[in-house]
């Protein structure tokens, strides 16, 4: 096994990386300043994990020809890549569910475009479905729900909401709204499926989440028993576009296929958070 990894200075790509040295497991990390859409990659390689994309939902309300580009026209160039060296794929997708119509919401549920980033990630979900089914690939298509851990990006909510708490500039906890609720996983739990679905053949599809899902305030609550810290929490009741109000993994294909479950619970993710602040 050798494995071309994408996206590998990013935020999963760190623990990605970090996973793959304790397996062992040979591995070329592609160059970050190279545009995805010029990125070569090696005919030797077996697995190409494609990480890099656009992520930052909000962002692409305001640029969403950088998103449609990276993430649309980027994966359909890994994919070809991947058809020169027979190579198999785990493409990383995310938020392509929209609304809820069901929970918990199992990979079956429709898929729909309800923001930019979303709709990069969709128009991609379909290249990979034209590969394998055309180009006979090996795709595993990863549908992660909120993931969280150390080195995230700032701007997302569970690192806003630490930096507030070791800030003592900060008196309060301030977040949009305190009651949307969602399903938090571990980017530990990500890698550990990530690796488990190299193994794969033909397309597969499979949502990482924890199977539970949390409020702003549960958050709140975890992060202040853990801190030891007693800041108030509060609201800005800033509404966003298409905001969903709750969403849930079901996660019972990949355990069947796979035999994987998440084994870091929310609580014991945000212990693990507070001691790297510390």
């Amino acid at each position: 096994m050798k494995i071309f990894v994408t996206g590998a200075s990013g935020f999963i790509g760190q623990h990605l990386i970090r996973l793959l040295q304790e397996k062992s497991v040979i591995f070329i990390a592609a160059k970050h300043d190279v545009d995805i859409c010029d990125l070569s990659v090696p005919s030797d390689v077996t697995h190409i994990i494609h990480l890099a994309a656009e992520s930052y939902v909000p962002d692409s309300w305001e640029r969403p020809e950088n998103f449609l580009r990276t993430n649309t026209l980027g994966t359909q160039h890994i994919l070809e890549e991947a058809r020169k060296a027979s190579a198999h794929v785990v493409f990383m997708s995310s938020y392509v569910y929209g609304p809820p119509a069901y929970l918990p919401v199992d990979e079956n549920h429709p898929v729909q475009a309800f923001n930019p980033y979303c709709l990069s990630k969709v128009l991609a979900e379909q290249l990979c479905h034209f590969w394998a089914k055309n180009f006979d690939l090996n795709i595993s298509v990863i549908r992660p729900f909120n993931i969280y851990g150390e080195h995230q990006r700032s701007a997302f909510l569970i690192p806003t909401m630490m930096d507030q708490f070791f800030d003592p500039e900060c008196s309060k906890i301030v977040v949009q709204n305190t009651v949307s609720r969602r399903d938090y996983l571990h980017v530990s739990d990500l890698c550990h499926l990530i690796f488990l679905s190299l193994r794969c053949t033909g397309l597969q599809t499979f949502n990482a989440g924890s199977g539970s899902s949390f409020s702003v305030k549960d958050l709140w609550e975890l992060m202040r028993f853990a801190t030891d810290m007693d800041k108030p929490l509060c609201s800005s009741d800033m509404e966003r576009k298409n905001e969903v109000s709750d969403v849930v993994a079901d996660i019972r294909y990949p355990e069947k296929v796979l035999g994987w479950k998440p084994e870091i619970s929310l609580e014991h993710g945000i212990r693990s958070l507070v001691r790297s602040y510390q």
